[in-house]
């Protein structure tokens, strides 16, 4: 059975905590590179050991994965997890927006609507529950994980 909640750092996770994750691999290392960043991944925690997010494997709501965690963020306002819910409940199922991944810093136009990379989902999702990460004028298909480090809408609750 699963553990209705999730501690880092000793530190008890809460829906609408957004985690920042630094992973292994090619793609992994472009977005670090790319952003200037040390992360390179984000999820949204919506509570009972799972996360939505953008991956591979498309959009959805996955188990919790600790590895690579990095940074733990907290809205600094409630997070209506029930809004998010279901916003989410609307694009669950949508593919990966590798073409969106691939030119969100270099082209003038905006990725799929129908697809998303990991920090658009984790936006709209903020969005969603009520928490305004960027001003409402910064499309999310223009940010990038490393950018909700520097959101006046979270405060760092953990380092792993």
């Amino acid at each position: 059975m699963r553990s209705a909640s999730v501690s880092i750092s000793g530190v008890a996770l809460q829906p609408g905590d957004v985690l920042l994750y630094r992973r292994d691999g090619f793609v992994a290392w472009w977005i670090r590179v790319k952003t200037w960043s040390n992360v390179d991944h984000v999820e949204t925690y919506v509570g009972n050991g799972q996360t939505f997010t953008a991956r591979s494997e498309g959009v959805r709501v996955f188990a919790f994965q600790s590895k690579g965690l990095r940074v733990v963020l907290r809205p600094v306002r409630p997070y209506d997890a029930v809004s998010a819910m279901r916003w989410r409940a609307g694009v669950l199922g949508q593919g990966y927006d590798w073409l969106g991944l691939l030119v969100f810093y270099v082209a003038a136009w905006q990725g799929s609507r129908t697809r998303m990379f990991c920090s658009e989902a984790v936006t709209r999702d903020a969005r969603a529950g009520c928490v305004q990460p960027f001003a409402s004028h910064v499309d999310a298909d223009r940010v990038a994980p490393s950018d909700l480090l520097r959101s006046p809408a979270y405060h760092v609750v953990a380092w792993a």
